[in-house]
């Protein structure tokens, strides 16, 4: 299976958008995602097995060594790869066991019978693919007593040609499994009418089985189909997910080999809204979004999934903030969903326009510490001052216009401000 978008772009961010092997980061450089253990030695697309790499790095990794500790990752994944061939020898050899006991069975049957020719008793002449028919009958539960009481009814059929007798024998044979398949249907029915439940089968529910299965990278366990169809189960009981959504669960949960479709929903979720703030960060920005930004944002996005918020309402909020180099979800929450995180949205607002501003002038965007002197200065104003609101806006975008990290300079510039500016302490100046 080929590397997706959206887990080359989670591998990009696993590893801080940097180069593993020369510690190269974007945009300098251009990254792609590596194998560790190449697929021609039988590595696997599975996340554990990949890493970010630049171009240079990666067209024969000659730039630098690997790391100590990615070589003896490969060295590691040499080892499992290797005991996992001899595994799976054994499990091909074991398999071969049954069908080439059943396949010799048929012909035991089948060489009993000859006839007469020139003076020899020979075999009456089998299909050149008579073993592919006789597998299928294998694979479809056909016993194997049951061939010489077949082969039998074939050859003693006087009206049965000799080039069509083992056509003869497959057509009984499948008779036979239409009659096994009624009466296991049949039986299936008698338990469903005893059984309690008597629900009927979930499409969309194997369906989602299906796609998780199908792109599960390996083997998977009794124990975890158990699991995972369990909570596919769980959740069409609660009703809570449309079918789109429940596929794509499924098929996320795979990528991550996760085993519970409701757990892969919010981790979706999540990574869905990291991924529209961090391109929006970046088309904005020009760079990737720093390490401590994307935490703050996980630590939001978290919140507010976890207290239902719809998905659809954080991703809006998230591509707002990373459009305007911001860490706070606010835009479009309401104000229930506003006190989960604890970001009030007028601030927020403040904060970005005064940034914005800053840019406009400066050509840079203003550092750490000149935001959170700015956010003091105006949590300050808030405190001891009586101002309206949209002033504060406006006095923002001045301040941000002269690099001003102090909101109070810009203030008295305006009139509706002159009565509050009167009511100030004495001894305490707005300008």
């Amino acid at each position: 299976m080929a590397v997706s978008k959206r887990l080359r772009f989670e591998i990009l961010r696993r590893d801080n958008h940097t180069c593993r092997y020369c510690g190269a980061t974007a945009p300098d450089v251009k990254l792609t995602v590596d194998h560790v253990t190449p697929t021609a030695l039988g590595g696997s697309d599975s996340p554990e097995n990949l890493i970010a790499a630049c171009e240079p790095c990666n067209s024969g990794k000659s730039s630098l060594p690997a790391d100590a500790a990615i070589v003896a990752d490969v060295a590691q994944d040499a080892l499992r790869w290797a005991a996992a061939l001899k595994q799976a020898a054994a499990e091909l050899e074991a398999q071969e066991v049954p069908r080439l006991a059943y396949r010799k069975a048929f012909q035991q049957a089948w060489e009993t019978w000859t006839y007469e020719s020139g003076g020899q008793r020979l075999s009456t002449p089998l299909d050149e693919n008579w073993r592919t028919s006789i597998e299928r009958f294998r694979v479809a539960g056909l016993p194997v007593s049951v061939w010489p009481d077949i082969v039998e009814t074939a050859m003693t059929n006087p009206t049965v040609k000799l080039p069509n007798v083992f056509k003869y024998v497959c057509g009984i044979a499948w008779r036979m499994i239409d009659g096994l398949q009624e009466r296991a249907k049949a039986i299936v029915s008698a338990e469903d009418k005893l059984a309690s439940d008597g629900d009927e089968r979930d499409p969309i529910a194997e369906a989602a089985v299906d796609v998780w299965v199908n792109e599960w990278p390996g083997i998977i366990s009794n124990d975890q189909g158990r699991t995972f169809s369990a909570s596919v189960a769980r959740c069409r009981e609660d009703g809570g997910e449309e079918p789109h959504r429940l596929l794509r669960g499924a098929q996320f949960a795979a990528w991550f080999h996760l085993t519970d479709v409701t757990e892969a929903l919010a981790a979706f979720d999540r990574d869905e809204v990291l991924e529209a703030w961090s391109t929006s960060w970046l088309i904005k920005a020009g760079e990737c979004p720093p390490a401590d930004l994307v935490d703050r944002v996980k630590a939001q996005c978290d919140e507010l999934l976890n207290e239902g918020v719809y998905v659809v309402r954080v991703l809006r909020a998230a591509v707002y903030a990373g459009a305007h180099r911001s860490s706070n979800l606010y835009f479009g929450l309401g104000e229930a969903e506003l006190a989960i995180t604890k970001k009030p949205a007028f601030f927020t607002r403040m904060c970005e326009i005064w940034a914005e501003a800053f840019f406009s002038t400066a050509m840079r965007w203003p550092s750490r510490d000149e935001v959170g002197a700015f956010q003091d200065w105006v949590l300050r104003a808030g405190r001891e001052y009586e101002f309206a609101v949209q002033d504060l806006f406006t006095a923002a975008s001045w301040a941000g216009a002269y690099q001003d990290s102090d909101i109070t300079t810009c203030l008295p510039y305006y009139g509706s401000t002159l009565e509050a500016a009167g009511r100030l302490p004495l001894g305490v100046s707005g300008s």
